[in-house]
């Protein structure tokens, strides 16, 4: 998805034949004037099977598994700080979950996403 310049997505391509094969869109915004979420930089995990995208506008980390018949969104991490209120351009729910005292943990918590049908 294309916004005034910008992406909120991901593709892999086929440079042979010049062609994109794959594509998965990443926390797309809502409205076509709202701001993307921007992927920034990309890193492999480990036996280069998950492919962890920095999503600049959201603060947030998603890891897309490759491999086989399409690009999938496994999760998001949010990697704001517990209790920062500003970050990124986008509008996004907290992933933390308050302790039975009431406080919040010291580290992220994973999104999990649903499925698509």
């Amino acid at each position: 998805m294309s916004h005034c310049g910008t992406v909120s997505a991901v593709a892999e391509l086929d440079l042979n034949k010049g062609k994109v094969v794959k594509n998965l869109d990443l926390l797309p915004p809502n409205e076509p004037t709202s701001p993307s979420s921007h992927p920034a930089a990309f890193a492999w995990g480990p036996g280069e099977k998950t492919l962890y995208v920095a999503l600049a506008n959201r603060d947030a980390v998603a890891a897309v598994r490759v491999g086989g018949d399409e690009l999938k969104l496994e999760t998001i991490f949010d990697t704001r700080l517990p209790g920062q209120t500003y970050f990124g351009a986008m509008r996004m729910r907290s992933p933390y979950r308050r302790t039975a005292d009431g406080s919040l943990p010291p580290t992220p918590v994973p999104m999990r996403l649903r499925s698509s049908p």
